[in-house]
């Protein structure tokens, strides 16, 4: 295998060289990146972008280092990117939902006196900062009066 200068190798060359790489790192950077994303199917997309940037960025390989070095910090790089984007987007989820459940809050209230109207109810949403042991959690308490 050798990938540090492939700009003079054929394409069928530097693809068969490619895929021989893939072959030798693929298990141990899929379970690398398992490591931080936990979940098979993310982990397997995130090897894939892996792979899809090493071979665009093949001809800037230098060879400086190793190769296993090389994917490393690539795998590691798109680990974070992921993770990053994953929470920005159960960020904005939860946001949503959050504003959504606020704007029906006394529509939720009306529902269950009108199931129970001997006992009316209110519904109340604990802030983030409220719970101590989650601190970025929020939820909603549905209290009946008596």
């Amino acid at each position: 295998m050798n990938l540090a200068n492939t700009s003079g190798q054929t394409a069928d060359e530097k693809a068969k060289s490619f895929s021989e790489m893939v072959r030798t790192y693929q298990e141990r950077l899929y379970w690398h990146i398992r490591k931080m994303v936990l979940v098979h199917d993310d982990a397997n997309d995130v090897l894939q972008n892996t792979f899809m940037k090493a071979w665009k960025g093949l001809d800037n390989f230098r060879g400086d280092s190793q190769i296993s070095t090389w994917l490393y910090r690539i795998a590691t790089n798109e680990t974070l990117s992921f993770l990053s984007q994953k929470k920005a987007r159960m960020m904005n989820s939860f946001e949503d939902v959050e504003e959504l459940m606020l704007q029906n809050c006394h529509l939720y209230s009306q529902r269950v006196e009108r199931f129970y109207p001997s006992q009316p109810a209110s519904i109340f949403f604990l802030p983030r900062h409220f719970d101590p042991i989650q601190p970025n959690s929020s939820f909603w308490m549905l209290i009946h009066k008596p």
